[in-house]
């Protein structure tokens, strides 16, 4: 197997992969593939910024090339980037974490075809796509390097890392970059004995997303109780004693915190539907009312009255505490993702 670096951020990952590539070594050794959390609808021109500050040659992966030294290829828009013998693979495949692309899909990707010759940067971002992911590279015997969260825009992610992995290098973006320069000229032999690939029943289900089935077949996934966020489907959790994982049967996956934030969009979703309801039968009632009154039935307008009154008072009480500081949305604090565009 070949030796490989992957790199993932979200929030202020631009910044933070822009000072790790300007310390990358002009002769690299292997490749470079990046994921930095972008929308799918628009234009990214992250390659454009990163190569103003390396001669490495960098560029959007493009599916089916080859992997070959001192190459950085980054992640398009709305697709997956993942490694498979030996070439590049671009994925519009489920999101995970409610990422497209995800973090965690190129790192398991790493791991299933290069195991310990994977070197893997966590930068700077919110919580939750990315820590499985370096579980892996660091189970199996790869070497795992996280952003500083004192350095980063964003810390949570890289506070997560550290808490849960125990990353083999902790560092500024440009000390990070540094470091895979010197390790870039090191023999990977020199490795942690005790690490160890997964099980390849597990490895495939986390590289490939298949679940039909795996709760049966020994691998850990069990049924979780909960629905996926995106597609309403059943989850299967997978808890390794350090990470929660829950992915449903057609492949969207979350790690615990990820799921968290999904759950609380999708509330904030259900209780904007409520509002609406509650305003329409509001103003039904109030027609309701104005016609009973008109028609010499004060009794039945008094009560649809009441009705309309309590609609847009529940409604009221509703939109004050989706507004409130706590909301069901994101928690104050989380930045949104980082934008790469012109």
């Amino acid at each position: 197997m070949s030796a490989l670096t992957v790199i993932g951020g979200s929030a202020g990952g631009v910044e933070a992969l822009t000072s790790v590539v300007e310390h990358l070594p002009p002769q690299m050794r292997e490749p470079v593939l990046a994921v930095i959390h972008v929308p799918a609808n628009y234009r990214s021109r992250l390659p454009e910024i990163l190569q103003r500050h390396t001669s490495l040659d960098v560029a959007h992966a493009t599916d089916g090339e080859k992997l070959r030294p001192g190459i950085v290829r980054i992640a398009p828009p709305d697709h997956h980037l993942l490694v498979v013998d030996g070439r590049i693979r671009l994925s519009r495949g489920p999101r995970e974490n409610r990422h497209r692309p995800s973090i965690d899909v190129l790192f398991r990707s790493a791991v299933r075809w290069h195991g310990r010759e994977v070197t893997a940067l966590l930068l700077s971002g919110g919580p939750g796509d990315g820590v499985g992911g370096l579980s892996l590279v660091k189970a199996a015997g790869g070497v795992t390097l996280v952003q500083d969260p004192a350095y980063s825009f964003a810390p949570a992610l890289p506070e997560d890392a550290i808490e849960n992995v125990e990353p083999d290098f902790i560092g500024s973006a440009a000390e990070l970059g540094a470091r895979v320069a010197e390790l870039a000229d090191q023999p990977r032999a020199n490795r942690t004995a005790t690490a160890h690939l997964p099980e390849p029943q597990q490895l495939h289900v986390e590289a490939q997303g298949e679940m039909a089935g795996v709760e049966m077949a020994g691998s850990g996934w069990k049924p979780s109780g909960f629905a996926c966020p995106d597609c309403n489907g059943a989850l299967w959790e997978l808890d390794d004693g350090k990470l929660i994982r829950f992915r449903c049967r057609v492949g969207h996956m979350f790690a615990a915190e990820a799921l968290v934030h999904g759950q609380a969009e999708e509330l904030e979703e259900a209780l904007w539907s409520a509002i609406n309801v509650m305003e329409e039968r509001g103003e039904l009632t109030r027609r309701l009312a104005d016609r009973a009154a008109q028609s010499g039935f004060d009794e039945t307008s008094q009560r649809y009255r009441r009705t309309s009154q309590e609609m847009h008072e529940q409604a009221a009480q509703i939109r004050a505490l989706l507004a409130s500081e706590g909301g069901f949305g994101l928690e104050p604090g989380d930045e949104p993702p980082a934008v790469a565009t012109a």
